[in-house]
């Protein structure tokens, strides 16, 4: 989008696309790439965000999945770019007030039509309704991690099982341990399973710490697996004694998710609504003015995406009070503090921020 605008401008002066039809193809190449890889790239943030705190033992992505993840969202926007760049299918035209070009939805013919209908699903339906999915499953982990971890600490589970009667049964302890099980299962398709590295089960995790007293080490880790899940969400703690954890994570997560989806809507729905009406509706609705609306609207959702995804990050917002500080950002320091745990018999310093 940004090597758009100086084409814009000098096609604004010259009052038609500056070079013609290549001057055209490459001005509609640039839209197609950045447009198409800019809806999926939205996708699979939302994806991101929902792996990471979904599993939040395994659930980062790592370097290999992060490049292969970056050539997806290249590769989905390359078909309808090189189709109509080449003429194979579609073309590229002028559009609005000839100084923007576009994928032609203009022609009366079946092929167009055809064309039209498989750009809206790759490019519209099928972006939204991922960012859809992602971030309503998103928002279900989220309040299962804020209500059940936060309503029920490691250590009172533990009373629970140490004062459950004949809790030296294997009966008994079944029955507990199927209950942990389930209290560590969230609603719907999502799993999610909080375990120490060095365990296999839940089961094997509530029999480890809270039948054996020297285990108090993975007590610590297991507490601090919950305040690295808290940070993850951008919220100060999962703990029940803090009122407004609950609160904070389901207000975060629903702007974020409704911010996001808003901009998404805001940005590609004219140009879905432009070229559906012209390939299938009336088309003597669309002037130019009507038609130049979703080149704008494409620009300008493009300049704000950035700040949404960095202005919701608590460290992002430290920095930039620090170097901006006249954009009045309030965002307190976050909190540094260094413990040691014990696992497996081999000290381990951990840093926590």
């Amino acid at each position: 989008m940004m090597m758009e605008m100086p084409m814009l401008v000098i096609n604004s002066f010259f009052q038609r696309p500056l070079g013609y039809q290549l001057g055209c193809d490459i001005y509609a190449v640039l839209g197609s790439l950045s447009g198409i890889g800019g809806a999926i790239t939205n996708a699979v943030i939302a994806f991101d965000r929902y792996k990471t705190i979904s599993c939040p033992l395994d659930g980062r992505i790592n370097k290999v999945q992060a490049i292969l993840l970056i050539l997806f969202t290249w590769f989905w926007a390359l078909p309808f770019t090189i189709l109509p760049a080449f003429r194979i299918w579609g073309r590229f035209v002028p559009e609005g007030f000839l100084t923007t070009c576009s994928f032609d939805y203009f022609t009366d013919d079946q092929d167009t039509r055809v064309f039209v209908a498989c750009i809206f699903v790759w490019s519209y339906c099928i972006p939204m309704t991922l960012i859809c999915y992602f971030y309503s499953q998103l928002f279900g982990v989220s309040l299962f991690f804020s209500r059940r971890y936060g309503a029920l600490s490691l250590q009172r589970r533990c009373r629970l099982f140490e004062n459950k009667p004949g809790n030296s049964g294997n009966g008994d302890r079944e029955n507990f341990e199927t209950d942990f099980h389930q209290s560590q299962t969230p609603p719907g398709p999502a799993r999610v399973v909080l375990v120490a590295p060095s365990v296999h089960s839940a089961e094997d995790f509530s029999r480890s710490i809270c039948r054996n007293k020297s285990n108090e080490p993975q007590v610590r880790l297991h507490e601090r697996m919950l305040k690295e899940q808290a940070k993850k969400m951008n919220v100060k703690s999962l703990a029940a004694n803090k009122d407004d954890a609950n609160k904070s994570v389901e207000i975060r997560i629903a702007k974020v998710a409704f911010t996001i989806f808003f901009l998404f809507v805001c940005s590609w729905t004219p140009y879905a609504f432009v070229a559906m009406t012209g390939a299938f509706g009336d088309r003597t609705i669309l002037t130019p003015v009507a038609t130049m609306v979703p080149a704008v609207c494409a620009k300008v959702v493009s300049c704000i995406d950035p700040w949404v995804y960095a202005i919701n990050h608590p460290r992002y917002r430290v920095e930039l009070q620090k170097r901006i500080p006249w954009l009045g950002v309030r965002e307190s320091e976050p909190e540094t503090t260094s413990t040691t745990t014990s696992v497996n018999g081999q000290p381990q310093q951990d840093q926590e921020a």
